[in-house]
C-alpha cells in the first residue's frame, strides 16, 4: 500500500467522525483511490464504496455528477468575482432525516476535475460541525499525497 492509502486507513482508523475516504476524477466517475480499512466504524461502507475489485463501487459513478455542479457553481463565483468551487456539503437522507454525510472538496489535477470525499454515517453521533472540523485537520494532508500521486 502507498503513502496516500495508509493515511487514508489511518484517518478512518481513528474513529473520529470520518468513517470512509475517497478520491475520485470526475469526468467519468472513476475512483482511483480509496480507504481500505476494515478497522473503522463502518466497514460495509468502505466495501460498498470500494467494490468487488477495490475499482469503485456502484455508488462511486453517481459522484461524476459534481463536474456539472463544480462547472456552474465555479461559473456563478466567476461572474460574482467569488472564485470556483472548493468544497460542497452533501447531506443524504429522507424528509429530514438525514442519514449520513459527504464533504468533497474539489480540485484539478493535470486539468481533470477531482473529488475528495469524506463520508461520514454516524451524523447523530457526529454534529456536522465536528465533521467538517475533522475533515479540515486532515485535507492538506492529503491533498499533498493526491497532488503527489496524481499532479
Amino acid at each position: 500500500m502507498d503513502e496516500l492509502g495508509l493515511l487514508l486507513n489511518k484517518i478512518v482508523e481513528a474513529k473520529r467522525g470520518i468513517d470512509a475516504i475517497f478520491v475520485s476524477e470526475l469526468k467519468k466517475g472513476f475512483l482511483l483511490d480509496s480507504s481500505k480499512t476494515e478497522n473503522g466504524r463502518h466497514p460495509d461502507l468502505v466495501r460498498k464504496l470500494g467494490g468487488q475489485a477495490g475499482a469503485g463501487g456502484n455508488a462511486m459513478t453517481h459522484m461524476s455528477v459534481l463536474q456539472a455542479l463544480e462547472r456552474r457553481i465555479s461559473d456563478f463565483g466567476e461572474e460574482t468575482g467569488l472564485g470556483g468551487l472548493e468544497l460542497t456539503i452533501l447531506q443524504l437522507g429522507e424528509k429530514g432525516d438525514i442519514k449520513g454525510t459527504v464533504v468533497a472538496y474539489i480540485s484539478h489535477y493535470k486539468g481533470v476535475p477531482m473529488v475528495i470525499g469524506f463520508v461520514n454515517a454516524n451524523p447523530q453521533d457526529d454534529s456536522l460541525g465536528n465533521i467538517v472540523f475533522y475533515c479540515e485537520q486532515h485535507i492538506k494532508d492529503v491533498r499533498e499525497l493526491v497532488d503527489k500521486k496524481y499532479g
